[in-house]
């Protein structure tokens, strides 16, 4: 994984792009979904709420910056119980290679999940257990326009301090996965931390 750009950008400014990157991110899924379904003759999305069979796939690309923004939320937002879930899934990683962030067969962090989950939409039938749909049937995939992903790709590298030229500049090139890594690659050990202070504070 590629390391961002400038370090010294300010939260506040991190925080502008990459909820820009959301929200258009989210737009392009919207349209994504609406040009599938004007087309009568194409198979239904399956993709919907209580599917979570993606989830248990090991390997979901991720950049830093998505991983920093979802413990902030994880700390800031959830409740004790579902704190401790999270933290036992992540305990029980090596065992298990679901997303430490499904709980309860939902995900606890879908406001903040990350680009490459947004992206995901799978036609004809759900994903299998562990099935890497990219190999198995790529054809069953919604396609995401490239040229509305490199706006996404452009606020993205915003997000992660690089100046507006070359953030430009990469987003072009289609760069952005160069700077993910499989969420297992992680480390989630000040996670576990910001938790375990997190619940303590809240039930003093």
């Amino acid at each position: 994984m590629k390391k961002g750009g400038n370090k010294d950008n300010s939260s506040k400014i991190s925080q502008f792009w990459l909820k820009k990157a959301i929200l258009e991110a989210d737009k392009i899924t919207e349209r994504s979904v609406s040009r599938h379904k004007t087309n009568t003759e194409l198979p239904e999305i399956v993709c919907k709420r209580g599917c979570y069979a993606c989830c248990l796939n090991p390997i979901i690309p991720i950049l830093e910056i998505e991983f920093t923004a979802i413990q902030n939320f994880i700390c800031e937002s959830l409740d004790p119980d579902t704190l401790r879930r999270i933290m036992a899934n992540v305990l029980g990683m090596e065992n298990n290679p679901k997303c430490p962030f499904l709980v309860e067969k939902e995900c606890a962090v879908y406001e903040y999940r990350p680009l490459a989950c947004r992206h995901f939409l799978v036609t004809s039938q759900p994903c299998d257990k562990y099935e890497d749909v990219f190999k198995t049937r790529p054809h069953d995939l919604v396609p995401i326009n490239k040229d509305e992903c490199r706006i996404v790709a452009k606020f993205m590298f915003r997000a992660m301090g690089f100046s507006k030229q070359k953030s430009n500049m990469k987003a072009k090139r289609s760069e952005l996965m160069e700077y993910t890594s499989p969420l297992h690659e992680f480390n989630f050990r000040n996670l576990i931390v910001k938790i375990l202070k997190r619940v303590r504070a809240m039930e003093d």
